[in-house]
């Protein structure tokens, strides 16, 4: 599990339109050999039909010769043999002469004439019947009478035609098994590729990783598994589209190619996770060159479409046989190494550790009991006031602090868990879960005697980029009848140096109301052009840069400069983690700013705000004589002159403390 693993969807492509081409190709191919088909069949039932009306015609002229010919030769021969009877007692042997002749001439011309009629009738019933047996092409002698020799012509002409049809559908029948092959072996492509970046997928890398373990373990050989994870990416997706994040995910491809070159087998496994391969015979040293190799070549941006993107990548490495003997552990092992380089900071290289997989079995509890906890509702709130210093100090806000309440009643803060809710997906339930019971505390304050309360509620950038992020938030307000002046968010300071959230949903909660304080202010590189053009309410100082205010007069000169920077930006400024006196006194001498810490007041629950903001400025009060007692009593070399130049007093008239 990663921190930050988007759900990367990267919507400008669509992995299933090859599949759909080359399903539509065959299909206009088979419906085409289907039409072709259908002609053969109907030109089968024409022969069909003829060789019916042949056989029908056959018949008839039998019939015809029985009746014209056989029928008066046989009269006539009747006739002819009752006269030779009547003349034979004139002539008998004349007559005995004539009709053996005549009958044998008769017999000849009923022979001749039978065979002229049937000969061509028996040719057109071979022939009919090698065309049905599949003999197309065959051609049927035209003689004989005018009705056969039409016959044999229809015939002829139906037998090309039918020649002619199954060339067709023989020709299509190629181009179709053509075809088929072409779209099997693009499917096949498609099957073990990735259709954005063309690099080979899961399936192939699985298959690759075992053929190199298996050759390994033969030659001695080492293989390493580096398992990539771009930071941040689900930023680019969300501020510039799906399209150039798109366009992006293909340059990384081309770039992890140039670099790995022919040694290296690259495969993209979903999103903007990526894997490299390679095998080696040295140290582990040559294999944490190579993934250094990867990460140097990532400092170059990236340019797409005339825009130039600078995008990091985190490095998890395992090694065979050292780290896992088959596919699955190796990758597993490589996955361990890659969470532990995000919580490092990102941006690094990490090789696995076995102690990473107890951290991850850690992990995996932590969440399936912290799933448990939201449902079970063991999830509270405390909250933490913001004291505005001046003529009249005041609570002006209360900081909303996830707790979970364990089975023993311990109260776990949310930075032991909110990483892995980040990384398992729960973190924007949880986000709403607090948003929600934060603003239901307000409403309860406001109705119970702090009637300008407003709550401050830390936020991720992963929530911040959420598509309905300010939608929800407007839900939020409406259900529990606030305004928008009623909401803080925090956001770290970290979330806005890797711009990993769109100015413009800072500029929707600017223009909603809601102000947007950089927590933790100091602890990166600050950006001043950062705080200069974002639309921010504040900052919040983090504790680190107040430490040593009340000792080292260079820490107080820096930290001073920062309030007085923000102040003239127009920023609200709160210091937090003040702790001693000596700070608070200091805080004090930096004007208008307002304080936040254990001196002032601890975390409580929702209850005991209101009466915390009742008694608010002669606690404050009191703190602060007791700074000064403290700084008169025992000042701290070099600090006379830093307070003299910082401390701010109270004009006589009441006005505002002057610098």
């Amino acid at each position: 599990m990663r921190r930050g693993r988007p759900v990367v969807r990267n919507r400008g492509c669509c992995p299933g339109l090859p599949h759909r081409a080359a399903a539509t190709l065959i299909s206009e191919d088979f419906n085409r050999a289907v039409r072709i088909r259908r002609t053969v069949l109907e030109l089968d039932r024409d022969i069909d039909a003829q060789r019916r009306e042949f056989a029908t015609a056959a018949e008839l002229l039998g019939a015809h010769v029985r009746d014209s010919v056989e029928g008066p030769a046989w009269a006539v021969l009747a006739n002819r043999a009752m006269d030779a009877r009547k003349s034979a007692e004139a002539n008998q042997r004349t007559i005995s002469s004539a009709t053996l002749l005549l009958l044998a001439l008769t017999a000849l011309a009923f022979g001749g004439y039978a065979w002229a009629t049937l000969a061509p009738l028996r040719r057109l019933t071979v022939g009919a019947r090698r065309i049905v047996a599949g003999e197309t092409g065959l051609r049927v002698a035209t003689s004989g009478p005018r009705e056969f020799r039409e016959i044999a012509a229809a015939v002829n002409r139906l037998s090309t035609e039918l020649a002619t049809a199954e060339h067709t559908v023989r020709g299509y029948q190629s181009q179709l098994e053509q075809r088929v092959a072409e779209r099997t072996i693009q499917l096949r492509h498609l099957a073990e590729h990735d259709p954005l970046t063309n690099l080979p997928n899961r399936r192939q890398l699985f298959q690759r990783l075992d053929e190199l373990v298996a050759r390994a373990a033969g030659t001695g050989e080492r293989v390493a598994v580096l398992f990539l994870d771009l930071d941040n990416f689900k930023a680019i997706n969300d501020s510039l589209g799906h399209e150039i994040g798109d366009r992006a995910l293909t340059q990384v491809g081309e770039r992890l190619r140039r670099v790995g070159g022919d040694t290296c087998f690259i495969a993209r496994i979903g999103g903007d996770e990526f894997t490299v391969l390679f095998p080696f015979e040295g140290s582990l040293a040559e294999m944490e060159a190579h993934a250094e190799l990867v990460l140097a070549s990532f400092q170059q941006p990236f340019h797409v479409d005339r825009r130039e993107l600078t995008i990091g990548v985190s490095c998890g490495a395992a090694v065979f046989p050292d780290h896992g003997g088959d596919a699955a552990a190796l990758l597993r092992a490589a996955d361990a190494a890659l969470f532990s380089a995000k919580e490092l900071g990102r941006n690094r290289a990490c090789v696995f550790e076995p102690s990473l997989h107890a951290d991850a079995s850690q992990r995996i509890r932590v969440e399936q009991s912290l799933r448990r906890a939201i449902e079970a509702g063991n999830l509270l709130l405390n909250f933490q006031p913001v004291v505005a210093l001046g003529d009249g100090p005041a609570t002006v806000a209360a900081e909303a602090l996830l707790r979970w309440r364990q089975d023993g009643g311990e109260l776990i803060p949310a930075s032991e868990f909110i990483g892995i809710a980040e990384q398992s997906g729960l973190l924007l339930d949880l986000g709403d879960w607090v948003i929600d019971h934060a603003l239901a505390a307000v409403r309860d304050w406001r109705q119970t005697g702090w009637a300008e309360a407003r709550v401050s509620v830390n936020v991720s950038g992963q929530q911040l980029v959420a598509g309905s992020f300010v939608a929800r938030v407007e839900r939020a307000l409406a259900r529990h009848a606030l305004p928008a002046s009623a909401l803080q968010f925090e956001v770290a300071e970290s979330a806005l140096q890797a711009r990993a959230i769109a100015p413009s949903v800072l500029r929707e909660l600017h223009e909603l109301g809601i102000g947007v304080v950089v927590d933790d202010f100091g602890t990166g590189s600050s950006s001043l052009t950062m705080l200069e053009h974002l639309p921010l309410a504040g900052v919040k100082l983090d504790q680190s840069v107040v430490t040593a205010v009340d000792w080292s007069p260079r820490a107080a000169s820096v930290a001073h400069s920062i309030v007085t920077l923000c102040r003239n930006l127009g920023l609200q400024v709160t210091i937090e983690g003040v702790e001693r006196l000596t700070q608070l006194d200091f805080a004090a001498s930096c004007g208008e700013v307002a304080v936040q810490g254990f001196l002032v007041a601890s975390p409580t629950g929702a209850n005991q705000i209101v009466e915390f903001v009742q008694r608010t400025q002669p606690r404050v009060d009191s703190l602060l004589e007791a700074a000064e007692l403290a700084r008169a009593e025992q000042p701290v070399p070099g600090e006379e002159g830093l307070v003299r130049l910082f401390r701010r007093r109270k004009p006589a008239n009441g006005g505002d403390r002057a610098s």
